[in-house]
């Protein structure tokens, strides 16, 4: 789900993989307008893909697991394959491009490039070292070239155990300059010119209790590691609001008591998490606020960002109508 905003439109876009298209919605009309069809077969096949990235509703570019990096127009015609598989020869580790709402991957935009997050590989961990795993991809449209960034986390992140490097993408367009989250850690990194970390910061939010204790030699399908996703805390999204310049992270607390036994609860638990907290931080990373939200209410998958404020989208019941989608705003009010 992302948020595209020109001139005086505003369109809200979501991935619909089930009709195999991408849904917009006319925030203006505020109705559903034509689809963009996504086709898996024929001359604009797209077999598989991870989100997508909007430099306009001609332009979306779609990563494929491939290798490959699709540009779609509006008819969902694919007018441009960009394959950057040559990379692997200067970077063995490489796995793919994503643009996803879900944990804050979404691409960023900058004039003429595009940023994208590398999946992270597990599989490696044993033999490497974080320094090792450049994560971050760049797509330049204008002199169609694409490359990885030399950015890595430092070593150190792996100073007590190796844990998952999962990373969020977000940037301040005020300091002009690329912000990463972490998933399992206090820490957050930002990086100028997104070659180097600039600056390592410590945020830690009051509703981590404890973090999820995940290494990469946990059997992913395993019992203990679903159970493990639920019961400990993490956090789950971190984005800056270019409007109110606050960052906004979104925090799974944990549900403490969940014993590995209870099968059906923790598949519950996993397949819709009922509550987050969401933290206000300022551009030092400072908490400024945070409000715990109610159960089963909202999704921290489903959000975008306008100037009316941070839109979280509304838990869908057996009662709503089929063909209605309702958002909540949560407004940032700064105290004199």
């Amino acid at each position: 789900m992302f948020y595209y905003e020109k001139d005086q439109n505003r369109y809200l876009l979501l991935d619909d993989k089930a009709n195999q298209e991408i849904r917009i919605f006319d925030l203006v009309s505020n109705r559903e307008i034509e689809p963009i069809p996504i086709s898996d077969t024929g001359a604009n096949a797209i077999p598989h893909y991870f989100g997508f990235a909007i430099k306009t509703l001609d332009s979306i570019y779609l990563p494929g697991p491939d290798r490959k990096l699709y540009c779609i127009n509006r008819r969902g015609d694919i007018i441009k394959t960009i394959d950057f598989s040559s990379l692997l020869k200067v970077y063995p580790l490489l796995t793919f491009p994503l643009s996803i709402s879900r944990f804050t991957k979404g691409a960023v935009i900058k004039d003429n490039e595009i940023y994208f997050l590398q999946e992270d590989n597990r599989k490696y961990y044993f033999a490497h070292h974080p320094s090792d795993y450049h994560f971050l991809f760049k797509y330049d449209t204008k002199h169609d070239s694409f490359g990885i960034s030399p950015l890595s986390l430092p070593d150190n992140f792996w100073k007590n155990e190796k844990t998952e490097m999962s990373i969020f993408l977000t940037y301040n367009n005020t300091r002009n300059e690329f912000v990463f989250g972490t998933k399992f850690t206090d820490n957050i990194y930002t990086s100028k010119d997104g070659k180097t970390i600039s600056k390592t910061w410590h945020s830690k939010s009051s509703s981590i209790q404890e973090y999820c204790p995940y290494s990469p030699a946990d059997d992913l399908s395993s019992k203990n590691y679903f159970h493990s996703l639920c019961k400990y805390s993490y956090n789950v999204g971190l984005i800056w609001d270019p409007y109110k310049q606050v960052y906004y992270r979104f925090v799974w607390p944990g549900a403490k008591d969940l014993d590995p036994n209870e099968n059906d609860r923790v598949t519950q638990i996993y397949n819709n998490f009922p509550t987050f907290t969401i933290d206000i931080l300022d551009e030092d990373f400072t908490t400024i606020g945070t409000y715990p939200l109610p159960n089963n209410r909202y999704n921290w998958n489903n959000y975008f960002i306008t100037k009316d404020g941070l839109l979280l989208a509304v838990n869908r019941s057996s009662k709503d109508k089929p063909d209605q989608w309702v958002f909540h705003i949560f407004k940032v009010q700064r105290l004199l």
